[in-house]
C-alpha cells in the first residue's frame, strides 16, 4: 500500500464516507444489477409475447362478427385481407415467441397461423373449383350478375 492510497482512505475515514469498496464488491455489485435487469428484460418479453398474441387472437375471433357483405367482390376481397392480416399477424406472433421462448404462447401463434389459413381456404377453395359445392354460381370472385348477400 502506497502513502497516497492510504492517505485517500483515512481522508475518506474523516470525512465520515464509508471505505472504498473493493474489487470483489464492485463485481458482485453489478453481476446482481445485471441478474435483476435480465430478470426484468425476461418478464417484459414474456408480457410483451403474450400482448401480440392476445391482440392477434382477438382478430381472429372477431372476423365472425364481420358486418359487411363477403360473398363476391370488393367485400371479399377486404374480408379475404383480413384473413391475410391475421397470417401475418400468426406468423409476427410466431418469431417473437420463439425469441421470447414462451412454448404456450409459441403454440398458441401456430394455432393462430392454422386458423387464418382455414379461413382463407374456406373463402378461396370453392372458388378455384377445388371444394364441391352444391350452387357452384353461389361462390364467385365477382359480383357482376348476382344478388350480394352473406
Amino acid at each position: 500500500m502506497t502513502w497516497t492510497t492510504l492517505l485517500r482512505r483515512l481522508e475518506r475515514e474523516f470525512d465520515g464516507l464509508p471505505p472504498r469498496p473493493s474489487r470483489e464488491d464492485v463485481r458482485a455489485r453489478l453481476a446482481t444489477e445485471r441478474r435483476t435487469q435480465e430478470r426484468r428484460d425476461q418478464r417484459l418479453t414474456v408480457l410483451g409475447a403474450w400482448v401480440r398474441v392476445v391482440l392477434i387472437a382477438v382478430l381472429a375471433a372477431a372476423i365472425y362478427f364481420w358486418p359487411y357483405p363477403r360473398a363476391c367482390g370488393l367485400g371479399l376481397f377486404a374480408y379475404l385481407g383480413v384473413e391475410g392480416l391475421i397470417v401475418a399477424g400468426g406468423l409476427w406472433v410466431f418469431v417473437w415467441t420463439w425469441r421470447a421462448r414462451t412454448g404456450f404462447a409459441h403454440a398458441m401463434a401456430s394455432a393462430i397461423i392454422l386458423w387464418g389459413c382455414v379461413l382463407i381456404g374456406a373463402q378461396v377453395l370453392p372458388r378455384v373449383g377445388y371444394a364441391k359445392v352444391e350452387n357452384p354460381r353461389a361462390v364467385q370472385w365477382s359480383c357482376v350478375g348476382t344478388p350480394v348477400g352473406r
